[in-house]
């Protein structure tokens, strides 16, 4: 049974990745600056003071590091982007201090990034080869993000820097936002539609992360199926399978920047996506196309 420490195990990726790897026998614990009890033995820590309670690293087989301030909360003020950047270097400083001064060296360490890091490319297909975008804010914080999360191979004998695109779940985050006004008889595309969107759905996710532990992998992984495609395409696949009358029309770009200002590019922004790297490996994904994505979403 291998003892996996997920950090950033409370949020929505970091609670179905851990009931479902609990589900195949792993033994789950988690990081948490308020440990109470749950599911799950919980060790605290607090990155802003890079505090950590070192018995959480004891005897672990595998860390996966989610932790970083959501970048889906709050209008990008300048304090919000620095809350969002140093949340997620000071969870790696935390980590690696902590193992450097009990002399400890993790079989594994899987580390979250996102698709972010290649920034606004049109239609052009990326694989983990891509450059990193430029002016950007999300490309720039992943780019900062995984050069801190490499100063820790002294202390992993395995590390895999994750990419993730569009995580599709029923039970938050962007789900919920595309189709909340489903019930009113449409659905919106932003701006014109066009923008590739990279997606995959939480089991392809949780199965993923498994593929990794037990491959013992390491190196850079997209964590998105093959067929990406327009943000209009995936509207009018979700009306095409809806259980009533839908219509779709588009917000245009500009009302969605005077709304959101700059973070306006999570929905703007055109990423295409493959997840070569994994492919290469011999993962399968379970729900690569997204009208079985949305059909399993539906319900």
């Amino acid at each position: 049974m291998k003892r996996i420490l997920i950090a950033g195990g409370s949020g929505l990726i970091g609670k179905n990745l851990s009931d479902y790897l609990a589900s195949k026998d792993y033994e789950i614990s988690w990081l948490s600056r308020n440990p109470v009890p749950g599911n799950y033995p919980v060790y605290y820590w607090n990155p802003d003071k890079l505090d950590i309670d070192g018995n959480a690293l004891i005897d672990q087989d595998v860390i996966v590091n989610l932790a970083g301030s959501s970048i889906g909360e709050g209008r990008w003020t300048s304090n919000r982007k620095a809350q969002i950047l140093n949340s997620r270097i000071a969870a790696i400083q935390t980590l690696r201090q902590k193992l450097n001064c009990l002399n400890l060296k993790f079989p594994q360490w899987i580390q979250a990034s996102a698709i972010g890091y290649y920034g606004n490319c049109d239609a052009q297909i990326l694989n983990e080869e891509a450059t990193v975008g430029k002016e950007d804010f999300l490309s720039r914080t992943c780019a900062i993000w995984e050069q801190e999360a490499t100063q820790i191979k002294a202390h992993v004998e395995q590390l895999s820097i994750v990419r993730t695109g569009l995580y599709l779940s029923p039970h938050g985050g962007m789900w919920p936002k595309l189709i909340q006004t489903k019930k009113f008889g449409f659905l919106n595309y932003f701006g014109s539609g066009n923008q590739m969107y990279s997606w995959i759905h939480e089991s392809d996710y949780n199965r993923a992360i498994e593929f990794l532990i037990e491959n013992k992998s390491s190196g850079l992984f997209n964590f998105c199926t093959p067929n990406a495609l327009s943000n209009k395409e995936m509207v009018k696949v979700i009306c095409k399978f809806s259980t009533h009358p839908c219509f779709n029309f588009p917000v245009p770009a500009i009302i969605l920047k005077l709304i959101l200002g700059e973070k306006a590019r999570l929905l703007l922004n055109s990423s295409r996506v493959y997840p070569q790297h994994l492919l290469d490996s011999g993962f399968k994904f379970k729900l690569p196309e997204i009208k079985d994505a949305i059909l399993e979403l539906i319900g």
